[in-house]
């Protein structure tokens, strides 16, 4: 449900892209989340979280693919409206799902430390650990 209500928000904001200029690191990479709120996260569950365009995030909540725009500058960051999928999951993934949902909504900060990207909240405490994924085999 959360995802439903996350899609109408966006349609209702209008979704559009905001200009912002991503680093490079971050913008060729694709993030796999580690940890949300020091909680840890289900294992073989795959939330993810790419920078496709600039001004745009995109990945999986869990369940869920998503897209939202955001904005970045420094060690500044923040994500628009999170417009996702409708699928629904067990509970556990679910809940996964919103909470990482929740940490997008919350992220103000970011820090890049060798493999792992750290989502902060307006007072610089960490929300989330992601670790930088390997690229495809080609």
């Amino acid at each position: 449900m959360r995802a439903a209500g996350l899609f109408l928000a966006c349609v209702l904001a209008g979704c559009t892209a905001v200009s912002a200029e991503v680093p490079i690191e971050l913008e060729t990479t694709a993030w796999l989340v580690d940890d949300l709120e020091n909680r840890g996260v289900l294992d073989d569950l795959q939330s993810t979280l790419e920078f496709p365009e600039d001004g745009r995030a995109a990945g999986n909540l869990g369940c869920n693919r998503f897209t939202a725009s955001v904005r970045h500058s420094g060690t500044a960051i923040e994500f628009g409206p999170i417009a996702a999928t409708r699928r629904m999951c067990p509970p556990a993934i679910m809940d996964q799902e919103d909470r990482y949902a929740r940490v997008l909504e919350a992220a103000r900060g970011l820090r890049v430390e060798g493999p792992y990207l750290f989502l902060l909240d307006e007072a610089g405490a960490e929300l989330a650990r992601l670790t930088r994924m390997d690229p495809p085999a080609e």
